[in-house]
């Protein structure tokens, strides 16, 4: 028999909250491969840090798009690094100063990115959806945790992925900017109905979620403890449900989403 969420439960806020971790922590994990090169340290300015980034055919088109978008994040960025890189910082430094980076400038911008239009949150969707297809097959641990607690710089991810990741980080952007720039007026919701969540529940078992599965996802002590590959599968299955729902639904549902990232 299927396990149902009733009226308010609130295991959906913590346990779709997680989600929180699929866009933002991506950012910065494959833009420091440069930064690993010893040669970086005695060439500090600002332009030497475009270099590096362009150096990296995954990280070129992240900073690209936010040179574009958001040429003051832009500046920030490079300035950051090379102030780190004059005073000596080593490559391992300057990796963690860069996720932190990107980190902090795509969460500024999240309530723009609540605004964008549908076709670009389906853009940022359907990124995520080959990303994470990609990511079970070629490392499916790193696929769990990734759902769990998403990217840290310590983790190693497979070359065949990375460009994959690449887009994802591009289409966040893009949709951030888009929502600044057409926002379409959305008010986010505090929680997410019930009619949303079992459409949302229904979905993702059209996906292949089993009862087994949905008492592990929504159970957050159960999900902590589940297997890798089932971790994975749920990550993508819920964000593969949100790609299927209809318009209006799948957007409040991708900002509910949005917002568990500056609650969490």
């Amino acid at each position: 028999m299927a396990t149902r969420p009733s009226r308010g439960d609130p295991v959906w806020a913590i346990v779709l909250g997680t989600a929180l971790l699929l866009l933002v922590l991506g950012g910065g994990v494959t833009a420091l491969v440069y930064f690993a090169r010893q040669s970086f340290i005695s060439k500090t300015s600002p332009e030497a840090v475009d270099a590096a980034f362009a150096a990296d055919p995954n990280a070129a088109p992240i900073l690209q798009a936010i040179r574009e978008d958001y040429p003051e994040e832009h500046a920030k960025i490079r300035e950051a690094l090379s102030r780190s890189a004059r005073r000596g910082s080593p490559p391992v430094v300057l990796k963690q100063q860069t996720y932190s980076l990107l980190r902090e400038a795509a969460l500024a911008h999240l309530d723009e990115l609540a605004q964008a239009p549908h076709d670009k949150l389906m853009a940022l969707n359907a990124a995520e959806t080959r990303m994470l297809e990609k990511l079970e097959a070629a490392d499916v641990v790193l696929c769990g945790r990734y759902f769990m607690r998403g990217f840290t710089p310590e983790d190693f991810v497979e070359p065949g992925v990375r460009p994959l990741l690449s887009d994802l980080n591009v289409a966040q952007w893009r949709a951030s900017a888009a929502g600044r720039d057409w926002p379409v007026d959305r008010e986010p919701a505090a929680t997410l109905s019930q009619r949303d969540t079992a459409a949302l529940v229904r979905a993702m078992r059209k996906q292949g979620m089993s009862d087994a599965d949905l008492r592990v996802f929504v159970s957050p002590p159960l999900l902590a403890r589940a297997e890798p590959w089932r971790q994975c599968a749920l990550a993508k299955w819920l964000v593969a449900a949100v790609g299927q729902l209809p318009p209006d639904q799948s957007d409040r549902v991708a900002v509910w989403l949005i917002r568990q990232k500056r609650i969490n």
